[in-house]
């Protein structure tokens, strides 16, 4: 690490004090959670005399008030002059830290600016590749479009936590009986935080005639950690034949989540099951337009 060996017993009380594992010194580093060995790196850099400090998503680890204790000491080296290389998905975060951005796509360096600039930047580019993808067609269901709303109505790229969340979904149907939308939401390591089933949940079905559809799908509040989500829309046949699948159709960043707000409720007694996003207000489908899809009956040549 560079330091002399008095200078790591000078230090080793504050870097185990800040790391948080006192009870787990006499513990094997192999035998360390993942989240316990990110403490310890973080706490073990963050008290060397470096340069540079580089700094990758060490927030996606600990409680609030150690993320708090990070962010702090990040603060404290730039102010002492020193370099700090923050990388992260937490805007906020980098927001409130730095003053200068980086863009990276496929280990690419897309924008370089001001940070604000950046910020914007990267949020325009998760909502541009959204929609210039070729979602493709289901047998019977098409899915046309899907936005997350603000509180206004309009399509937003961020969620502020403890408030519905709110899509729009546009949709297009041959009037096939039985046909459910389903809703996956997951998180920033694609894996699963939430289901909604609109026939299973609400008993709605996706009308049995033909034509274009919105349907306005109002959730109930969550209070999800800082990152990066997104919801997959699939719809299926009496919920076990798929018919149209978009992965990761909507994406959305959530900036801050406040350490006081309650988590999301996954009650099992709703009957339901624990992952169950529950709705705020009721689902229904509303016609927009006419629209041909491709279908052809099961006695069709």
């Amino acid at each position: 690490l560079g330091m002399t060996r008095a200078e790591v017993k000078a230090r080793f009380d504050q870097i185990v004090d800040f790391s948080g594992v006192e009870k787990f010194l006499d513990t094997p580093i192999k035998r360390y959670s993942i989240g316990m060995y990110a403490r310890l790196a973080f706490a073990v850099a963050a008290h060397l005399e470096t340069e540079i400090l580089f700094v990758d998503e060490v927030l996606a680890v600990g409680d609030a008030e150690f993320q708090k204790r990070c962010l702090d000491r990040m603060s404290e080296v730039a102010n002492a002059g020193r370099t700090v290389l923050f990388v992260s998905h937490n805007l906020a975060a980098i927001t409130a830290l730095t003053k200068r951005g980086i863009v990276l796509k496929e280990g690419r360096v897309i924008f370089d600016g001001p940070t604000e600039a950046a910020v914007s930047h990267y949020s325009e580019s998760l909502t541009k590749g959204r929609k210039d993808r070729n979602w493709g067609k289901g047998k019977n269901t098409t899915f046309v479009s899907a936005d997350l709303l603000d509180e206004s109505g309009m399509p937003t790229d961020t969620y502020e936590p403890g408030t519905p969340i709110v899509l729009r979904i546009e949709l297009e149907t041959s009037g096939m009986p039985g046909m459910t939308l389903e809703l996956t939401l997951r998180d920033s390591n694609n894996l699963p935080v939430a289901f909604y089933s609109s026939q299973v949940f609400s008993q709605v079905e996706i009308p049995n005639q033909s034509g274009r559809y919105v349907c306005v799908v109002r959730l109930k509040p969550y209070f999800l950690a800082s990152g990066d989500y997104s919801f997959d829309l699939g719809t299926n046949y009496m919920t076990i034949m798929s018919d149209h699948d978009v992965d990761s159709a909507v994406t959305f960043n959530v900036a801050a989540c406040s350490p006081e707000g309650s988590a999301f409720d996954f009650k099992q007694d709703y009957g339901l099951g624990a992952h169950a996003m529950l709705i705020d207000a009721p689902v229904k489908f509303d016609r927009i337009g006419e629209a041909v899809v491709g279908y052809k009956s099961a006695g069709s040549a």
